[in-house]
């Protein structure tokens, strides 16, 4: 790790990263999701307030000063869960900014839902009471009935103003369909928020796109989405752009929390702790092996790349039939057909 923190130096973000999962208790079930929506565990006061300690070791060996953390369900903010909840949540934004503090660091917190909950008016309430802004999924496939759909499309109305941005998940699903019959409500949000497609980590039950896909994918948001922020770096002509910051349990400071308090540097563990007989290569022989396979340190894109997240492409297509590697292919399409 540290030979390849050695090499990617010049790349990798001035900041460190934090994902925790307070619980995985949802009032949804979206099939790319492998979390137990039905699970208790870590719905306690006691559970998520724990989390702190471990924030506070992670600070102590981390040289940077400024983190996100990214915290998450589950769904957070549930009808059944706001009364009691948000003051819990409150307590532990209370705890991390003084332990930030206290430690001279800078915290942004990052709270993400699905926004499918009717008394939004206590959400709004609590975030414009912290200064907060949540980050939104959203899914054209398999997570909406027409009744959830409805109350999220409410809620984007009502939260605009409070809204920091959209994500949504690439399966092969929504990519196809986005790209064969569109999606009139993606339009909007593309066009009124900050979007960003996020490649999908694979496991056992759901079909993800094969590389080629991805690739296909790729153009197909340049020729029409090209705000979508997962595309900065194909497009912004700098000479130089930093790593995606999900490559951070690479070559960063990162770790993953989860609901029992295990803390990982691996980020596919988040997407796959529930099936623990799947076996995970070390975060540094598959960026070892990306590094090298694509010849990346030559790469006439190196210092432009956003070397989006290995581990994940390692797991995606291993067939591998797109014939180079989708970041360099598709600075290629980008200079060959727009500059």
């Amino acid at each position: 790790m540290d030979t390849l923190s050695h090499i990617l130096d010049s790349k990798i973000p001035d900041k460190g990263e934090i994902a925790i999962v307070f619980f995985e208790n949802c009032n949804l079930q979206c099939p790319m999701c492998p979390q137990d929506h039905s699970s208790l565990i870590g719905l306690s006061k006691e559970e998520i307030l724990a989390k702190v300690d471990i924030i506070k070791n992670f600070f102590s060996n981390s040289s940077r000063s400024y983190f996100t953390l990214n915290i998450m369900g589950g769904e957070l903010f549930q009808d059944s869960l706001l009364e009691k909840y948000l003051p819990i949540y409150s307590l532990f934004i209370y705890q991390v900014s003084l332990l930030s503090q206290e430690m001279n660091k800078s915290v942004d917190f990052n709270f993400l839902s699905n926004l499918v909950f009717t008394k939004t008016y206590l959400v709004e309430e609590w975030l414009l009471k912290h200064n907060l802004k949540l980050s939104v999924s959203y899914d054209r496939h398999g997570r909406f009935n027409k009744t959830d759909l409805l109350i999220f499309k409410s809620n984007i109305e009502k939260l605009k103003d409070v809204i920091r941005n959209i994500s949504i998940v690439a399966t092969h699903d929504a990519v196809k369909t986005l790209m064969t019959i569109g999606d009139p409500y993606f339009n909007y949000l593309y066009k009124t928020f900050d979007c960003y497609w996020d490649h999908l980590v694979p496991f056992p039950g759901i079909i993800s796109p094969t590389k080629k896909e991805l690739y296909d994918f790729n153009i197909f948001l340049l020729e029409n989405y090209p705000k979508c922020k997962n595309l900065t770096a194909f497009i912004n002509q700098q000479s130089f752009n930093e790593m995606n910051p999900e490559l951070a349990q690479v070559a960063s400071d990162y770790i993953l929390i989860t609901p029992t308090d295990v803390s990982t540097t691996c980020h596919i563990y988040e997407n796959s702790f529930q099936e623990p007989s799947v076996p995970l290569a070390t975060s540094t022989l598959v960026t070892e092996r990306f590094l090298n396979e694509y010849k990346c340190l030559s790469c006439e894109y190196y210092s432009r790349c956003p070397l989006d997240c290995l581990m994940r492409d390692d797991w995606i297509d291993p067939e591998n039939v797109l014939n180079g590697c989708i970041y360099s292919e598709t600075f290629k399409y980008v200079e060959s057909k727009w500059i």
